[in-house]
């Protein structure tokens, strides 16, 4: 178990509906008054979307850092890139480079004026506690911390149902979730206290439904968990996919008290 004591200052979860299509989220940056990142995917504006939602009026230190998860990150440019690989043509440079994992957490960094650590996790099982577990163990403690997960689609919606083995009436959605965490022993109204992973018991709790989101469901539920008025201390995250029989499973606690 790795114990903090971190303020959860700021938790949003923006959830950008999918089914007529994708959202203009342009037009979403032009209702706060001030335009997105120029020549930027899809995944990276729901990730810089997401992150000012979450910081909202604040003025974070420069040293605030960034951590950020996605279950299939930069899917739609890397689709492209590769398209032209197999048809013999030149990719993009821009789309090549905004490929790169961490393309993401640069630009929330850019656009926020941080400059303190900045690190990606992408994985299909306990994303979300991984990332938490990454930002108790690397950041000093005096540090902010702005954690999040981005996700995005690619249409046709029925090809990227496909890619993540989903029924093909199933509703996906593409995310944007981020937490903002004070430094160590700073009051707040909850408090992070611990992150763990632990065996998966005999009788488990149900997994969490990777449908929805582009398939990471944990981060979203772990924003209306955190809204509830009357909750336990403790968030379980399943993994999403299953390990078999021939290796042991685990699951995520995160520790919140009030």
């Amino acid at each position: 178990m790795l114990k903090t004591d971190r303020p959860i200052l700021s938790a949003i979860s923006c959830g950008f509906p999918t089914a007529e299509g994708p959202v203009n989220l342009k037009s979403l940056f032009a209702e706060s008054g001030k335009p997105g990142p120029r020549r930027v995917n899809r995944l990276i504006q729901l990730a810089v979307l997401g992150a000012r939602r979450c910081v909202g009026d604040r003025t974070l230190p420069d040293n605030t850092a960034v951590y950020l998860t996605s279950r299939s990150a930069h899917v739609a440019d890397s689709l492209l890139l590769l398209g032209r690989i197999r048809a013999n043509q030149p990719s993009s440079p821009v789309s090549f480079i905004n490929t790169s994992g961490n393309m993401a957490g640069y630009y929330i960094a850019a656009d926020l004026g941080l400059s303190g650590s900045n690190q990606s996790i992408h994985a299909t099982d306990l994303a979300w506690s991984q990332i938490l577990e990454l930002a108790v163990v690397a950041a000093d403690p005096q540090q902010y911390l702005l954690i999040g997960c981005a996700e995005e689609c690619v249409w046709p919606l029925e090809q990227h149902r496909s890619r993540h083995e989903l029924a093909a009436d199933c509703a996906i959605d593409e995310q944007s979730t981020f937490v903002l965490l004070g430094p160590v022993g700073a009051p707040g109204p909850r408090r992070l206290q611990s992150v763990a992973f632990t065996p998966t018991p005999a009788d488990p709790p149900p997994p969490l439904d990777p449908a929805r989101n582009g398939g990471l469901e944990a981060p979203p539920r772990f924003v209306a968990w955190l809204e509830q008025p009357q909750r336990s201390h403790q968030f379980i995250e399943s993994p999403d996919s299953g390990c078999g029989d021939s290796a042991p499973s685990l699951r995520g606690v995160i520790t919140v008290v009030d």
